[in-house]
């Protein structure tokens, strides 16, 4: 492998770009579309329309959960990728430290917030009285 590669962003063109780039993030959505689908029939199969609607109902969790994740991961990443080209590696360290820590942290703050808070939670994402019991299991 060459050392001074010349950055293809640069100089290839769109099509291949998006060939070499765009298709697997294309491919990784579908695959994760995929399994939610697969995951709420089995769901419905073995619970029933409470437990989809258990799920549903769940979602936002899972979106916060991801949001964190990708915010802290990809940002810190991102930034021990760009010091570490640049060849300051004490900088490198220092952001993917802080990004371990944000992870962590905000991963237990969370899971706190939602010990306590899971079903007033529950509630205002719109579970009722019967899908409540299946939401606080789910959750």
């Amino acid at each position: 492998m060459k050392v001074n590669e010349e950055n293809p962003l640069g100089s290839e063109k769109i099509s291949r770009l998006l060939h070499d780039f765009a298709l697997p993030s294309i491919i990784a959505m579908l695959v994760g579309a995929l399994y939610n689908i697969v995951d709420q029939f089995f769901i419905g199969r073995s619970v029933g329309m409470y437990g989809n609607a258990a799920t549903n109902v769940a979602l936002p969790l899972t979106t916060v959960c991801t949001a964190l994740g990708l915010l802290f991961g990809v940002g810190g990443a991102s930034n021990f990728n760009l010091k570490l080209g640049a060849g300051k590696r004490e900088e490198a360290a220092k952001y993917i430290g802080n990004a371990i820590t944000l992870l962590v942290g905000s991963g237990v703050a969370l899971a706190v917030f939602v010990l306590v808070f899971l079903k007033p939670l529950m509630i205002a994402f719109g579970a009722t009285d019967i899908v409540l019991k299946y939401a606080l299991i789910f959750a």
